[in-house]
């Protein structure tokens, strides 16, 4: 008995001291966030050298891009890449061709966010997320259900408070790539598999479907850190359009498996017959809710 409540209470801990440093390198996230760029004109989708939108006098709707920087970007995921190398309110030489006349012009990059209320709202849901989590582990830190649970949400938390922002070729800049990767993978596979126990009326234990899919999710993060980083050291748009293949693979991936996650979910509260099981599908819906509000405002 006593070796079993040992082996939780570093299991307790151990997951603790987790979330405590995911929140610690969030935090260290804020600065990328709040002086993240953006360029003062956007493309037009249809025609991608063709200037849509533009917030400078100086750029007009209709010029041609000829390049930014050394960089010849084709769309606006290529042109907001190149901002992230950069901080809001530094400046570029962007040339450009207007009635047949190249052009060239130092413009400043503005900031990607017009106020920082998208900022705070997603880190207020996002540690409101991981604090949920910490009363449930503490509460009931023997059961299976509440840990997979627990990874979900802290991971949830982690993915929404370190999203994308300026970028640097710095450690702490690694370190954040390669846990929003990880967090956005653990995400993915861990509500899967919750959803999948619910449904199922029990825990599925470990085995080799439970570990190939998480072998799988650490690949994709592995694969996305890798050439993200790649990009951003070698700042090449070449690299980046690798980078964006793998990313948009990923991306159905986890869209299928929260998909799938989702319709598990309806089916497990559509057959619950205890009150516990209808207080569970409760929360993970109510965490899945509260974790999209920063995605619709």
């Amino acid at each position: 008995m006593d070796n079993h409540r040992n082996t939780f209470r570093l299991r307790t801990i151990i997951l603790l001291s987790a979330d405590v440093f995911l929140l610690i390198i969030c935090f260290l996230h804020v600065p990328s966030l709040t002086h993240r760029a953006v360029f003062p004109f956007s493309f037009d989708e249809h025609d991608s050298s063709t200037v849509l939108l533009s917030s400078t006098p100086t750029i007009e709707s209709g010029d041609k891009l000829l390049s930014v920087g050394y960089s010849t970007p084709k769309n606006n995921s290529e042109l907001q890449f190149l901002a992230d190398l950069h901080s809001a309110g530094d400046s570029i030489e962007v040339k450009f061709e207007r009635d047949h006349i190249a052009k060239d012009v130092v413009l400043h990059f503005n900031n990607y966010y017009a106020s920082d209320r998208f900022i705070i709202l997603t880190f207020f849901v996002g540690i409101m997320i991981i604090i949920v989590s910490v009363l449930m582990i503490l509460a009931i830190p023997r059961e299976p259900l509440i840990v997979l649970l627990h990874n979900l949400f802290v991971s949830l938390g982690s993915a929404l408070m370190l999203s994308w922002g300026t970028v640097a070729l710095t450690l702490i800049s690694y370190v954040i790539v390669t846990l929003f990767f990880s967090s956005y993978s653990l995400f993915g596979v861990t509500f899967f598999w919750f959803t999948y126990s619910m449904w199922n009326g029990a825990f599925i234990p470990i085995n080799w479907k439970r570990v190939s899919s998480y072998v799988l999710a650490a690949a994709f993060s592995i694969t996305l850190t890798l050439l993200y980083i790649s990009s951003i050291k070698t700042q090449s748009l070449q690299a980046y359009q690798l980078f964006s293949n793998a990313w948009f693979i990923f991306h159905l991936v986890i869209v299928l498996s929260i998909t799938v996650g989702m319709i598990l979910l309806v089916l497990s509260t559509r057959k619950a017959v205890t009150q516990e099981e209808r207080v569970r599908s409760r929360w993970i819906a109510a965490g899945i809710i509260i974790g999209g509000i920063p995605f619709a405002v």
